[in-house]
């Protein structure tokens, strides 16, 4: 929906970014600077580890102005402490850390609903 080429394709992202892309899938969570607040948040919940350096980054780019990410400004004063929170708590429910070792390319042809109910998402 959001026109990005997938890794190998012309101006396609590295492979590594898959993982946090199918995050913003599978949560349903936008590109915006809000849905990468989200994200961000729904990842450092089922990650289990490294979830504050998940949350620093997009606090940095997105709340404190600092240039972080290449290809996006920096910008202040974003963040949504509740929409931030409730992602948070959506992906510490989860019962699979897609940063370890999950492969989206097996489970690519499945339903985002059937993906949601066997990873425990809420709605």
């Amino acid at each position: 929906d959001n026109g990005f080429p997938l890794p190998g394709e012309p101006y396609g992202a590295p492979e590594m970014i898959v993982i946090h892309d199918m995050a913003h899938v599978i949560g349903g969570y936008g590109v915006d600077p809000d849905g990468e607040f989200e994200v961000a948040a729904f990842s450092a919940g089922f990650r289990g580890q490294q979830s504050f350096s998940i949350l620093l980054f997009v606090l940095c780019q997105f709340d404190l102005g600092v240039h972080v990410a290449p290809v996006t400004a920096p910008t202040i004063g974003l963040l949504n402490p509740d929409r931030l929170l409730a992602a948070l708590e959506r992906g510490r429910q989860m019962n699979t850390d897609l940063f370890d070792g999950w492969d989206p390319w097996a489970v690519i042809d499945q339903p985002l609903s059937t993906l949601r109910e066997r990873y425990g998402i809420a709605d």
